[in-house]
């Protein structure tokens, strides 16, 4: 005999997944599997390998281009012009600091919340069941290199369950960084 379950599986994605929350929704008992049909047919949320147009191996004037269209330096550089951080015109995020490699490419950069802003729910960002979780709110994935674009890690942090407090996303080559960030650092 066939399931509800195996039957909303054949449907197309749109449909099915109205009949699973549905299902759902109704409490229908000839549908105890829908919550397990709804993510079998819902895509997992991978995170992004950029954020507000910036991405991990850009050329530093690059970069910089795009940094002072949404933002504005704060201080200058590190003394060595591997660092620098920007105040951000976003509602979400308020500052973002980057890192060069001795190449002059971008390494990593986290994003910050602006205080008071817009929230950021950490389940935008990707689908956290997917994460290596460590500590209490600090969820890893870590992206294969697709499309052209290196492979890197997304880390997202926060003091809660729910919001987001920064988002840092860094290349997995750390050997040409201008300076390696130390050991469980917030890089």
């Amino acid at each position: 005999m066939t399931s509800i379950s195996d039957v909303i599986r054949r449907l197309p994605k749109q449909l099915a997944f109205a009949c699973a929350v549905m299902g759902l929704l109704l409490g229908v008992s000839g549908v105890p599997n829908a919550a397990r049909a709804a993510r079998a047919i819902t895509p997992l949320r991978i995170p992004a390998r950029d954020y507000m147009g910036i991405q991990v191996g850009m050329e530093r004037e690059e970069a910089h281009e795009r940094l002072d269209r949404i933002g504005h330096a704060q201080g200058g550089e590190s003394e060595e012009g591997d660092e620098g951080t920007w105040a951000l015109s976003d509602r979400r995020y308020g500052f973002i600091t980057v890192g060069f490699d001795r190449s002059g490419h971008l390494s990593w950069y986290s994003l910050f919340a602006r205080r008071g802003g817009q929230r950021v729910l950490m389940r935008e960002i990707g689908d956290l069941a997917t994460a290596r979780k460590q500590g209490n709110y600090i969820y890893i994935w870590n992206l294969a290199a697709r499309g052209g674009r290196p492979a890197c890690t997304v880390i997202v942090r926060s003091q809660d369950p729910d919001t987001l407090r920064s988002l840092s996303v860094s290349g997995l080559n750390p050997e040409r960084s201008a300076r390696a960030a130390p050991p469980g650092s917030a890089r």
